[in-house]
């Protein structure tokens, strides 16, 4: 069996995995993209602002612009008891075709050096520090695995019930004349929609695993009559396509690191709701820290120790924020209380430790928050960096509002009445930006004062520095 040997061998080349790849390809690391092979089924899929901030930060604009199919002008919504239409005029989500992105990540990241290999992975073991692939006909040779082969690549940590999306293209009668996205509740689950301008329409119905098995093809066509014969906002489809299930439930990777060596990054290691939306995101996201945390462990030094902390308390954020997402759109909904509505939303994640309310700030003031050295994502490295560790919430920050750690460590330092800690911030940042910083140390219980009145005293004496 021939042995090859690469730097980073990255399994799955979907989004997540084609940008990791592409992100270590540019910086000259051997990389090996090891693809399935699956065809992509060209779909729909929105990327919000955040998404398109973080794809320019990747030098991503090139592909997305080959992948654009227009942008969202508005979201038509009925998930309470009235209709409601968001316009996205100042910052519209971008509608893309996800088979055209997958194949531009994937011929991008080629281009920049990653060898690209069509092949599955019958197994994987830790021979030192390398890890050994075996492909059938070849066997591979990694420093590093990136693992992004998506929800089905291992089992994961279920954190809701079991939920199912029934996929289908068609065509609104008479053309919907604007670029729009549809989201609305029905009573056994929930229907999301994107339209073009040229009126075709293309979405999915969100449902129970049960209401769909052991249903024929037909069978399933007719039940999607059946849900838009009771949709509000989209009853006016026709030429109907059915496509097969797919998995949708919120799942995720107990640990984000397999052994030393092994990363798991996208879906792989978190697969988002669609009800939260920002798939993309996500991934994009888990791709570029996977990419920095690969490299740190490669280059070893003294940065290497904070790739494992840094991988898992970012894991953690990511699970605890898609779980909360999910909780708060799920318990929007208020126009059915049936069997799938009672059982729909996740389990809320434990509660952290809480801030409490805004404590008087009248007198002395005295920050009582340490330096303390935490990992932190660089952009392109994971690094050891100072951080203030928030008495409340246990939280180990960087920056708060415009100020980094060090910065707010120095200039708190000297016990002061509220106005003259405003005025040292005020040297350095806006009013707005002083109050809310402020407010969050008081919260936050790094700034404690002995007595007097909350809120308003803070919004007050900020304000006027």
């Amino acid at each position: 069996m021939p042995l090859t040997d690469t730097d980073i061998a990255v399994l799955g080349a979907g989004p997540a995995g084609a940008v990791a790849a592409l992100v270590l390809a540019r910086e000259g690391w051997r990389v090996t993209l090891i693809d399935p092979g699956r065809p992509v089924r060209a779909r729909l899929e929105s990327l919000p602002i955040n998404g398109q901030t973080l794809a320019a930060d990747l030098n991503l604009q090139p592909v997305l612009k080959a992948a654009f199919r227009g942008k969202i002008e508005a979201t038509q919504m009925l998930w309470r008891d009235r209709p409601e239409r968001i316009s996205h005029a100042d910052k519209p989500p971008w509608l893309l075709d996800r088979a055209a992105l997958h194949s531009g990540l994937r011929e991008t990241a080629v281009q920049a050096g990653a060898l690209s290999v069509t092949g599955m992975i019958k197994g994987c073991r830790t021979v030192g520090e390398r890890v050994q692939l075996d492909m059938g006909v070849q066997s591979l040779n990694a420093g590093i695995v990136l693992d992004a082969r998506g929800r089905a690549a291992h089992r994961q940590e279920a954190l809701s019930f079991s939920l199912v999306g029934l996929p289908f293209m068609g065509q609104e009668v008479g053309g919907a004349g604007r670029t729009e996205m549809r989201l609305e509740a029905l009573t056994d689950g929930w229907l999301w929609c994107a339209l073009t301008r040229s009126g075709m329409a293309e979405g999915a119905v969100f449902t129970s695993p049960t209401c769909l098995a052991g249903r024929s093809d037909a069978d399933r066509h007719d039940l999607l009559r059946q849900w838009l014969a009771q949709s509000v906002l989209c009853s006016h489809l026709a030429e109907l396509t059915v496509r097969a299930p797919v998995p949708a439930a919120l799942q995720a990777a107990p640990e984000p690191v397999s052994g030393d060596r092994v990363i798991k990054i996208g879906d792989a290691a978190l697969a988002r709701d669609p009800i939260a939306s920002h798939g993309l995101v996500h991934a994009f996201r888990s791709a570029a820290q996977g990419a920095a945390a690969a490299a740190t462990l490669l280059e070893s030094g003294q940065s290497a120790s904070a790739v494992h902390p840094f991988l898992r308390e970012s894991h953690a954020d990511a699970v605890r924020a898609a779980t909360q997402s999910s909780v708060r759109a799920y318990g929007d909904q208020t126009r059915f209380d049936t069997g799938f509505w009672q059982a729909a939303a996740p389990v809320p994640p434990p509660a952290a430790r809480q801030a409490s309310d805004v404590p008087p700030v009248a007198g002395l003031l005295r920050f009582n928050s340490k330096l303390v050295q935490a990992p932190v994502f660089s952009g392109r490295r994971i690094v050891w960096g100072d951080a203030l560790r928030m008495p409340a919430s246990g939280d180990n920050l960087h920056r708060i509002g415009p100020f980094t750690a060090s910065d707010l460590a120095h200039l708190l330092a000297e016990d002061a009445p509220l106005p003259t800690m405003a005025a040292r911030l005020g040297r350095h940042a806006g009013p707005k930006a002083v109050q809310w910083v402020l407010e969050f140390l008081l919260k936050e219980g790094a700034l404690t004062a002995p007595s007097a009145s909350p809120h308003q005293a803070v919004t007050e004496q900020a304000s006027t520095a």
